[in-house]
């Protein structure tokens, strides 16, 4: 049979045809190039006509099998399409959004979608503010002028001060701005300084108007403090509290601080201690103390402020007069509530989520202290349970304790308070900061029942961070944060313990 013959139009739709089809794709494998010891991919094309096809899968498979391929060299391969790459906040995003789909109805669908893009937005500016505040890191500190005071032939130095102290002052670098008398502008000592202060501390203050350049205020300190003024009778007092900027002295017999003196500030006396019956009848014991590896249980102390069992109940409190309050069996009942009731959980549609337990929290929050432990992982603590091979991020320890997907249904249960019962804003005694102060409140309660008598020294400080969430609209607990690096909207918590030991006693968010 001879061949049919192709009319025109089909033999020129035949060669457009072959003209689109790719010149044929080859790996080829160079060597490994002097600067990074890792084998460049290149590729090549043949223009020769007849080799215008493209590959084979069993031919792919072939040539893959033949190059064995570093992790480093995949790294130069272009992604793939069809996976995206994922950021720390990809996988528990990916999970809560799966959660939302299989039960629509919970009370957190809407409110955690938008607090996911929240952080979103929030991880952009944190980048920013990190980046900002490295360059201000790498600025060089000029050093300071080495200074002492001279009184006659005596040297007088800073008492108390450690080897090789020297008395700041302006750097080197530094000279003053230009006297401003036209503007009101007083001379440096003509000034109300109380603290004898430089013109490097105590500074002119400003105020920008449109009729001039600027009009003087006031003068105060790098801080903005300024001096408590003069009254009638040449005193610097404040709602019956004096101010003294150079020296004071104490014309009565009264001693304020027992024991305490200019050389030794906080002595022995004023110190608190435990109370060791407490301690013993709650199973502390030589063998908790030291154990084989000449470390404590550190477990039996962490427990002993945040309590595992219930207290509450007398069968199962580890002592008949046990004076602390429960901690992981109470947050494992408002986890279970919070579950059952709110996010309709066990109503039977959507994903089923298993009763909570004292001891997944405990394991939960176990898996934070690791992480931290380990240096943290910056939002990415889902890779501690990967088991990639050669995976430096992947924890045995946390990989033992916990499955990932149980770790993230906890985190989307757990609660620290009874949210049925639990005041709402409006409502007479409502605690803006509920969602979160009963593991302080735990703590100090604890720490106050296990001590037999408190320091007489106590010294507070208050730690910031970011936040998002846990505060309503003009509760007064969330806040626009400025002038701390990395952080623009977030809490503050205001801790008091004692000097000596890491005692809380007293909170205030």
């Amino acid at each position: 049979m001879s061949p049919r013959k192709l009319t025109p139009r089909v033999q020129r739709a035949k060669k457009r045809q072959k003209a689109s089809v790719p010149r044929r794709l080859e790996l080829t494998t160079t060597q490994e190039t002097p600067q990074t010891g890792v084998s460049a991919l290149t590729t090549t094309t043949t223009a020769a006509a007849a080799s215008v096809r493209a590959p084979s899968s069993e031919e792919r498979n072939k040539v893959a099998d033949q190059n064995e391929y570093s992790i480093y060299q995949l790294g130069n391969l272009p992604p793939s399409p069809l996976k995206e790459r994922r950021t720390p906040l990809n996988e528990e995003e990916t999970y809560d959004h799966r959660r939302y789909f299989e039960n629509p109805g919970a009370e957190d669908s809407e409110d955690e979608a938008d607090a996911m893009i929240g952080a979103s937005l929030l991880a952009g500016t944190l980048e920013d503010a990190f980046e900002a505040q490295e360059s201000n890191n790498n600025v060089e500190d000029t050093d300071y002028i080495p200074t002492v005071k001279k009184e006659g032939d005596d040297m007088v130095y800073l008492h108390g001060a450690p080897p090789g102290w020297k008395l700041p002052g302006a750097p080197e670098s530094w000279k003053p701005k230009e006297f401003k008398p036209d503007l009101g502008e007083p001379g440096h000592n003509d000034v109300d300084n109380p603290g004898g202060w430089s013109e490097f501390t105590f500074r002119p203050k400003w105020r920008k108007t449109k009729k001039a350049p600027s009009e003087y205020l006031y003068h105060h300190m790098p801080t903005g403090v300024t001096p408590v003024p003069l009254n009638n009778d040449g005193k610097r007092v404040v709602n019956g509290w004096e101010f003294h900027y150079s020296n004071w002295t104490n014309d009565s017999e009264l001693s304020f601080r027992d024991g305490a003196n200019r050389d030794n500030m906080f002595p022995k006396g004023r110190e608190g201690t435990l109370n060791p019956a407490v301690l013993k009848r709650l199973g502390l014991n030589k063998e908790r103390m030291c154990e084989a590896d000449q470390k404590p249980d550190a477990l039996f102390f962490y427990l002993l402020l945040l309590p595992l069992h219930n207290i509450d109940k007398k069968e199962n409190a580890s002592s008949e007069r046990d004076p602390r309050q429960p901690f992981y069996s109470k947050a494992a009942k408002w986890s279970n509530l919070y579950a059952v009731g709110e996010l309709d959980l066990g109503s039977g549609y959507g994903h089923k989520c298993e009763n909570v337990t004292p001891v997944e929290l405990l394991k939960w929050d176990g898996v934070i202290v690791r992480d931290g432990v380990r240096g943290g992982s910056d939002g990415a603590i889902m890779r501690r349970f990967d088991r990639i091979p050669d995976s430096t991020a992947c924890d045995e320890l946390i990989d033992k304790a916990i499955s990932k997907s149980r770790w993230l249904e906890l985190k989307r249960v757990w609660k620290l308070c009874n949210n049925i019962t639990s005041k709402k804003k409006d409502e007479e005694g409502y605690d803006p900061a509920c969602k979160h102060d009963y593991i302080f409140e735990t703590i100090i309660n604890n720490v106050n029942a296990l001590t037999l008598s408190a320091a007489l020294d106590l010294c507070l400080d208050e730690t910031s961070f970011g936040h998002q969430s846990w505060g309503k609209a003009k509760s007064g607990l969330l806040k626009t944060m400025l002038g701390k690096p990395g952080i623009t909207k977030g809490m503050q918590t205001v801790i008091c313990s004692d000097v000596h030991w890491i005692r809380p006693r007293a909170c205030l968010h």
